[in-house]
């Protein structure tokens, strides 16, 4: 049905199944006698007018669904006193085909989404993959330019670290964490250009702060003052 819509069948074999099928769930569903001819033509011109997209046995699919319960045509889709006509027809034929869009539109939406995040995913695995590939050149670009603890990134702590290139006990790290502090402070207090350019990139929770700093300080003095004195 979704896949061979009625639009796309040859006309003649398209109406011959359409008008079966339409005969079938009047009788079927309600209706307790054959509906006049003219109202049978009718219902046909509405499927090819109004609901070319949907397939011949979609047609029993809606009268099913409306049978269960699953379609809202406010009794519109009714055949009351066992009639069969063109308005209960169009009823359930337009219930069914809007719960049918919301199904579609569902179903694209979730591919939608799952499609951006596997290029999401993607691109964060290319993006590590090029860290990975360039982190000795990005390190050594860092120690060749880099003058003070300030200058340095405080995300490659953790990948220096990963890589056991950054070593410290428990008591180093306290004392790298109080000259944080330290440092956080002064350079608050600092109108140097360079100390409000460092606050800018800084968390505003206090404790975050010192840690960010911290960070910046393993990372000049375990990693990037070790390069430094290489590259002399």
């Amino acid at each position: 049905g979704w896949e061979f819509p009625i639009r796309k069948m040859d006309s003649l074999s398209a109406d011959l199944q359409t008008s079966n099928v339409i005969t079938e769930v009047s009788l079927k569903y309600g209706s307790r006698v054959e509906a006049p001819k003219m109202i049978y033509q009718e219902c046909l011109d509405v499927m090819q007018q109004k609901f070319a997209h949907l397939g011949v046995d979609e047609i029993r699919e809606a009268y099913r669904a409306n049978a269960a319960g699953e379609l809202e045509t406010k009794g519109k889709g009714e055949m009351y006193g066992g009639e069969f006509n063109a308005a209960n027809f169009t009823a359930v034929m337009a219930a069914y085909s809007e719960k049918r869009r919301k199904v579609i539109a569902a179903y694209t939406n979730a591919l939608h989404e799952a499609s951006e995040k596997a290029k999401s995913e993607a691109r964060k695995e290319k993006q590590r993959r090029e860290f990975e590939e360039n982190f000795e050149g990005i390190l050594k670009g860092l120690a060749e330019k880099a003058e003070s603890w300030i200058d340095c990134p405080a995300h490659l702590f953790f990948s220096c670290e990963q890589k056991k290139m950054i070593n410290l006990t428990i008591a180093e790290k306290k004392e790298i964490f109080e000259r944080a502090h330290q440092c956080v402070v002064a350079i608050s207090q600092s109108k140097d250009k360079a100390a409000i350019y460092e606050q800018a990139s800084w968390p505003d929770d206090p404790v975050l702060r010192r840690k960010v700093v911290a960070r910046k300080i393993a990372l000049w003095e375990c990693v990037v003052m070790p390069m430094k004195m290489e590259l002399i």
